[in-house]
Parts: C-alpha cells; sequence; structure tokens
C-alpha cells in the first residue's frame, strides 16, 4: 500500500502543471455533459442537423450545435459577426442541473451576493440558464451568506433637507459653470451661470454673473431670493 502511494505521489510531482487549453477542455466537456443529461433528445437531434421538436424547451431559443465544442447555444442573426469579444451565443444550461447550481454559487460568492438581478446578468453573458432568475433566488432564499450579509441602505437625510416648515430656499445648495463667451457690441466677453437649489423643495433659481467676485455671487440670488439661512456649495456650508 505504501509503495503505491509513494508511486502515485512521483506522477503527481513529475507531471506538468495544467494549462489554460486543459482548464478551458475540461470545462467545455463539463458543460457537454451536463446538456446530455438534461436534453439529451434535443442533442441527438442537433448533432445530427435536424431542428428540435415543437414541443423541445429550447424551441423558442431556435438552438444550435457549436462546431467547434459541441455545445448547444443560443441562436440568433449574429453568427457572421467577428471580432466581438463578448459572448453572442450563450450556452444554454438546465436549471435544475447540479452544474448549474455550482455556477449560480460561484456568482453569487464573486459579486459579494448582491440581488438576484445582478447575478442574473452576469450569468447570462455566458450562459442562458432555462428559468434562470428563479434558479437564482431560490440559491439566495437558501444561502446563509447571503441573509447574513450586512444589509446594505442609505444614510438619513442631512437637516437640510428636511426643513418642512421653513419657506422655499432656506437651506439652499449653489453651484457654477462655465464660463462662455457672449457677444457685447463688437467684443466678446465672459460669463457665467450660477444654479441655487432648494435642498427642501428642490426648486432651482438660473441666473448669470458678470464676473466670479463675492458680490456678484451673492447678489444674483439674494436680490429676488432674499438671504438664504443655510447656503451650502460643493466643498460645505459658506
Amino acid at each position: 500500500m505504501d509503495d503505491t502511494v509513494k508511486e502515485l505521489q512521483g506522477v503527481t510531482l513529475s507531471s506538468p502543471p495544467p494549462t489554460a487549453e486543459d482548464y478551458q477542455q475540461a470545462e467545455t466537456e463539463i458543460l457537454l455533459r451536463s446538456q446530455k443529461q438534461s436534453f439529451p433528445e434535443d442533442y441527438q437531434l442537433l448533432a445530427g442537423g435536424k431542428p428540435v421538436s415543437p414541443s423541445s424547451r429550447l424551441r423558442t431559443l431556435a438552438p444550435i450545435l457549436d462546431s467547434t465544442s459541441g455545445l448547444i447555444r443560443v441562436g440568433g442573426r449574429l453568427r457572421r459577426l467577428e471580432d466581438v469579444d463578448v459572448p453572442l451565443h450563450p450556452v444554454v444550461l438546465d436549471a435544475t442541473h447540479p452544474l448549474t447550481h455550482l455556477l449560480v454559487q460561484k456568482y453569487d460568492s464573486d459579486l459579494h451576493h448582491p440581488g438576484p438581478e445582478r447575478v442574473f446578468s452576469e450569468l447570462r453573458i455566458s450562459f442562458w440558464i432555462i428559468r434562470g432568475r428563479e434558479a437564482v433566488r431560490k440559491h439566495q432564499r437558501a444561502c446563509v451568506s447571503t441573509l447574513e450579509g450586512p444589509a446594505f441602505r442609505m444614510a438619513d437625510l442631512p437637516e437640510a433637507r428636511l426643513r418642512l416648515h421653513k419657506p422655499p430656499f432656506y437651506s439652499t445648495g449653489v453651484d457654477c459653470f462655465g464660463p462662455m463667451m457672449v457677444k457685447v457690441g463688437r467684443r466678446q466677453e465672459k460669463r457665467w451661470g450660477i444654479i441655487f437649489k432648494c435642498l427642501t423643495t428642490r426648486a432651482v433659481h438660473l441666473d448669470l454673473l458678470r464676473n466670479m467676485d463675492s458680490d456678484t455671487y451673492l447678489m444674483a440670488f439674494i436680490v429676488r431670493r432674499g438671504t438664504p439661512a443655510e447656503l451650502y456649495q460643493t466643498k460645505g456650508p459658506i
């Protein structure tokens, strides 16, 4: 028994490490076995150059058989498109197959357990899982990591957004944009735009500035709207 173990260990140590092509071939072989187990009749028909039966679950996908890998893929009208990195014809999988469960588990873990739509959209790039959205939701309902993961929620609104009993523009945000060139007579001058926004009602006041000094900056708003109690810019309150 010990001699057998030593012999096997010697073979393992002397064998070269697997290459990227080895991994791709192994992945293709696993997917191929999964399809043959999930869609045996459909695979035989497609391998014989015949269309799937009208009652097949793959009928609406217009399935095709990949001439290179032998995998069943979703059909389409882009077969002649070349030089595209994104897979145009995803591999068809059954939602109830154990391989599909492993794929959903891997994508859900790699994406740190987001919502089901995110996991499903990432899977859809390479794999077309029949009733895949339900498979992802079923997995996440039973996934302990998803259930015990941190609950992400939006932060509480600041006080400036909650002045419900104050007049408009009591709490105001301000920002400038420009400059813009305008024609005055025969010369051109610079002008800037300024935007004031009520942080509670979301009302907006727009105005035009002749220059960027402090007096012009403030008077553009105060003359018409009065002095705000709070004035915020991108770096904080003024």
